[in-house]
């Protein structure tokens, strides 16, 4: 907690003063000097220190007594200064809803040290909130009533009557939406993990989270309107599309994108959505209408800039969103735009979606692109797929892979699998390969074996830069968090001119290729963005991450919001190549 005092002049400090440390520090500060290592000015600026963190002790003695690291009592000070002690005190539950990285668990346990009843009302609510959030984290907008009461009673270990009053208490607070959905209904079972689990709910009550409720009565209600706007079509010059290159199912698209007011370009890789884009934005230019290009990622984003030549801005910079005062573009203060494009459309969950549709006046036509094909988005929803299905705006579907692409055995191998056939392998050379191994151990060693030396090898790639390895689960010895600590260990060993350092269960080293986590609008970072560790301060303890250009520093306390990405997950690495 004192910038000033690494970990080896801590265990001096404490080696000579023992149980006297915090005394020593408050009221005879001068005897730091006795400590081998420590002069004047260091003495100074320990003293300082210690007169600004004096206030964060109690909390911190109090929480680490119940098992709170350093770095979570620091985000809980930070959270609510003077007030932290009485808030953990009279609901601990508080800390899960106010502090990312603060769960059900932990704010139990400290719940159940402080002798809360097991049945208590604090209690009850925060587990049924707890077990709605986990089914959001799913990827699902809404639970069965019956389904989160079974989930809830698991978790909590108590009788199923006490479920609905704590149901009852949360709606008058706001923080749920009772619904019921029409039998006529239907989840698809291809997105319905629990089909059998969920039998019969259609037609009786659901519950969501009330912004996921807004948020879905938003969209719905959004899109019908748009959908509806009159705007007269500009005359359109044919002589735009009469481009060699583009297929009579691009021209197509284009001419539906620029005559409706919603409609939807959807196609696998290698089918010339990009090309389609790219005549789009000329006969915009050519009409001279005011139009924007957006994507949800700042990696979308830049790859739509780098393909179409045109400036391209993620969701939230383009509606300029600011920590403070949300999104400056919403349904007061509408984009002034004659066209919107939305790349990597599957991508977009629920809640950014209707913030971006709050921005769009009536007139202004949109057009989502993006492969139906991909994964869901990681938030809660599945927009592409519903817009799609809803049948309410124009869809168009690219199914010719171009001659360009009918080389790549991965684009080709895409649109196989998707037609239920098996993937064809490269013999020697070629871009698609299949190493088989019988047990995961073997294929973790294989993938060490490939990043570290036959691709770099063969490839001439850099093994920390142009490689990125995917892996369908965390655990394991081939899922993401052993493949990343054994990478980590090839790619970036540690070494005495490399500062590092163990926070939130991983070693972070200088020079580490991380993912951020979470949306950061003060850093502006986002869930998904890749970077490498380029400073690192252990006595300041502040370590700088570059994404892209961009640097951003964090405390030791934010480090959580950082994983290693030597591997991340399928579902991560959604909307990069």
């Amino acid at each position: 907690m004192i910038k000033g005092i690494g970990p080896r002049l801590a265990e001096r400090i404490v080696g000579k003063f023992k149980e006297d440390t915090f005394n020593v520090i408050e009221q005879t500060p001068e005897r730091l000097l006795e400590v081998s290592g420590i002069g004047m000015d260091r003495t100074g600026r320990i003293t300082k220190a210690w007169q600004e963190q004096k206030q964060v002790k109690e909390i911190m003695v109090f929480l680490h007594g119940h098992g709170v690291s350093t770095n979570l009592a620091v985000k809980i000070y930070k959270t609510y200064g003077d007030k932290s002690l009485e808030t953990v005190q009279q609901n601990p539950y508080q800390l899960e809803r106010d502090i990312y990285g603060v769960g059900f668990k932990t704010a139990d346990r400290i719940a159940r040290a402080l002798g809360l009843a097991v049945d208590h009302p604090s209690r009850i609510e925060a587990g049924v909130v707890f077990a709605l959030n986990e089914m959001v984290n799913e990827g699902h907008v809404f639970v069965p009533k019956e389904m989160l009461g079974q989930r809830a009673i698991e978790l909590l270990e108590v009788q199923t009557d006490l479920i609905s009053p704590a149901l009852d208490r949360l709606a008058q607070e706001d923080r749920i939406r009772a619904d019921t959905i029409p039998l006529n209904n239907k989840m698809p079972e291809k997105d319905n993990p629990a089909v059998g689990e969920t039998a019969g709910v259609y037609g009786s009550s659901v519950i969501y989270l009330t912004p996921l409720y807004f948020g879905e009565k938003g969209v719905a209600e959004r899109l019908k309107t748009l959908a509806r706007t009159f705007s007269p079509a500009r005359a359109v010059n044919q002589t735009l599309f009469t481009d060699e290159h583009l297929s009579d199912e691009q021209r197509s698209a284009i001419q539906m994108a620029l005559t409706h007011p919603v409609s939807v370009l959807t196609g696998g890789p290698g089918t010339g959505k990009t090309t389609c884009l790219k005549a789009l934005i000329t006969a915009l230019e050519t009409q001279g209408m005011k139009y924007a290009l957006a994507s949800p990622t700042g990696r979308a984003a830049k790859r739509l800039s780098e393909a179409t030549g045109r400036s391209a801005r993620t969701i939230h910079r383009l509606l300029e969103y600011s920590p403070i005062e949300g999104f400056k573009h919403n349904d007061e203060n509408p984009l002034d735009l004659d066209f919107l494009v939305v790349d990597e459309a599957s991508m977009l969950d629920l809640l950014l979606t209707n913030n971006l549709l709050k921005a769009v006046r009536p007139g202004t036509r949109v057009l989502f692109v993006g492969d139906v094909d991909q994964l869901p988005s990681v938030g809660a929803g599945d927009v592409l797929r519903d817009l799609i299905d809803s049948n309410v705006v124009p869809v168009t579907r690219l199914n010719t892979i171009f001659r360009q692409a009918v080389h790549s055995k991965i684009i080709t191998n895409a649109h196989l699998i998707n037609q239920g056939k098996l993937p064809v392998f490269s013999q020697g050379e070629g871009d698609f390969f299949l190493f088989p191994a019988e047990d995961a151990a073997a294929a973790a060693d294989w993938v060490i074996q490939i990043v570290t030396e036959r691709i770099p090898q063969k490839f001439g790639f850099d093994p920390v830069q142009d490689i990125q390895v995917m892996a369908p689960i965390y655990r394991g010895p081939a899922g993401v968090i052993a493949l990343n600590d054994r990478l980590q260990e090839k790619l970036n060993p540690p070494a005495t001119s490399k500062p590092e350092r163990r926070l939130f269960g991983t070693v972070l080293r200088l020079g580490d290729k991380v993912m951020q986590t979470q949306n950061n609008y003060d850093k502006d970072v986002y869930n998904g963005d890749i970077g490498f560790i380029r400073s690192m301060d252990v006595i300041e303890q502040t370590l700088t991450v570059d994404f892209d250009g961009r640097l951003a520093a964090f405390d030791w306390s934010e480090a959580d919001q950082l994983s290693l990405a030597y591997v991340i997950s399928v579902h991560k690495a959604q909307g990069s190549e």
